[in-house]
This record gives C-alpha cells, structure tokens and sequence, in this order.
C-alpha cells in the first residue's frame, strides 16, 4: 500500500504573471510511490471561467504565442466553472491527498500534498498567486518534483545516451517516445509528464 503520493499538475494561463494573469485549466494525476514502481491512484481536471482582463491578456497571448492557447470559448462556457469553485475543488483534491504533516503556530498538525510537473516552479507560483487573490489556503509543500530537473541529471548520469535538442515537454517525450497529444492541454501534458516519469524511474505501472 502506497505511504507516499505525487500529485503531477499542471495549468494553463493567460500568461506569465502570478499576480496578474489568470488559470483556466488545472489537471493533475496522483501517483502512488511503491516500492519498485509507481501507481496511478486518481485524477483531476477542471476549466475556469476567465473574466474580461482574462480573456484581453488571452487574446495577446494568442497573438505572440499561438501554439500555447487551446482556449475555446464555446468548449470553456459549456464545461468550465467559475474561478473559485473550481479552485476550492482543485484544493479538495489535494487534501484528500495530502500526507506530509506540518506544525502550525499554535502547535497543531496539518498535511499537504507534494506536487510534482513539468518546469513545476511556474505552476506552483501561478497557484500560489490564484490562492492569494482568492484569499484561500493552497494545501502544497512549498517545493516540487520537477521533471526537467530530473531529465537533466538522467542525461548526466548515463553518459552513453543521446542528449536530448532540449528538455521543452514535447521534445523529451519525443526523445524518449512517450505520447504527448495536445500540447498545451493541461490533461494532455499531466499525462505525458507521468509516462516521464515512469520512464525515469524505471518501473511499470501495476
């Protein structure tokens, strides 16, 4: 029975900016770490809203980058939630999986979820500045898994394998032929980044 668990996310943005830009699509998969493999356990998946600034700061993303933006209005109106109810469901996901204890001030034991993603900094500063707009507690250790971090030290480590062109998402699932279909999809991506994973650890999925 799995102790520990990885929450592998990702989410979509209307651009750099934790402070100013917007999340419209969070997705996640929750592994199990056995001991000589990893398990998938559950996931998440969600589309918000986007206000007015939202929706002008996607359409200059667009412009400069239209490759990253899915986005579809039609598709975001029919399926997705406003912002706060579709953050607090996000942040219910991850207490059900939430395991490392930590001591608030008044001495009292919490847990959260340890998140791992692809370039997962970014993600994790995005939510982090959604939670601190919306006034709510963002359930996370602090630091993530990165996969980029962890590719890098593989390419290191096995001198006699090819290098990667670069360590973009598309290009490692390409270097080491995992799918990757919708880039740019939050879902899409979570599910390439854990098919990474399963190649970097070196296990299959029981």
């Amino acid at each position: 029975m799995a102790r520990r668990f990885i929450t592998v996310f990702d989410t979509e943005t209307t651009g750099f900016d934790p402070n100013e830009n917007h999340v419209y699509q969070i997705a996640a998969v929750t592994l199990g770490v056995e001991e000589d493999h990893v398990r998938e356990l559950d996931e998440f998946e969600v589309k918000l809203w986007l206000p007015p600034d939202g929706l002008e700061q996607l359409d200059k993303l667009r412009e400069k980058k239209p490759e990253v933006v899915l986005y579809d209005h039609e598709v975001w109106t029919a399926h997705g939630v406003p912002t706060l109810a579709g953050l607090r469901s996000f942040l219910g996901y991850l207490n059900t999986w939430a395991w490392i204890p930590k001591k608030s001030k008044k001495g009292t034991t919490y847990y959260v979820a340890l998140l791992g993603g692809h370039n997962v900094d970014f993600d994790l500063k995005m939510m982090r500045g959604m939670c601190k707009r919306n006034d709510v507690f963002f359930p996370a250790e602090y630091w993530g898994l990165d996969t980029v971090s962890l590719f890098r030290w593989l390419a290191v480590m096995h001198p006699n394998r090819k290098l990667p062109e670069n360590y973009q998402l598309g290009t490692l699932a390409d270097h080491v032929k995992v799918p990757l279909e919708n880039a740019h999809d939050a879902m899409s991506d979570v599910r390439a980044t854990v098919e990474l994973i399963k190649y970097a650890w070196g296990s299959k999925e029981e």
